[in-house]
């Protein structure tokens, strides 16, 4: 029997926000960073067990390519660090539809996998 343990995998998730928001700018653009995190945030945390295994904040990032970069570490379980990878992927994977339907398309879902450290 395959153990599957904790690990700390830090994720990099690039967020398209559908709407022509270059037509007003990058002042506009950094004027409604504030509003595209709270929206984002709020569909992500309509999922409890995504919210649950969080495990720093979420932190946004503008991009130059109008883009949003969205940083957190994620606990996923696994036999491995692929495994929890591959589960930290799939769970951002199954709020693509909400977010899409909020506006905000996934472009690229980055993993790094850490080591959990016990206590």
């Amino acid at each position: 029997m395959e153990y599957k343990i904790d690990y700390d995998v830090r994720m990099g998730i690039i967020i398209n926000p559908y709407f022509n928001v270059r037509d007003y700018g990058w002042a506009m653009f950094e004027g409604l960073q504030a509003t595209m995190a709270e929206r984002v945030t709020s569909i992500l945390a309509s999922d409890n067990m995504f919210m649950e295994r969080i495990q720093e904040n979420m932190e946004f990032t503008l991009l130059p390519t109008y883009r949003i970069w969205l940083e957190y570490v994620f606990r996923g379980k696994g036999v491995d660090r692929e495994e929890a990878a591959s589960f930290a992927a799939g769970c951002i994977k199954r709020l693509a539809e909400p977010l899409l339907d909020a506006g905000y398309g996934i472009e690229k879902i980055l993993c790094y996998r850490e080591e959990f450290d016990w206590p």
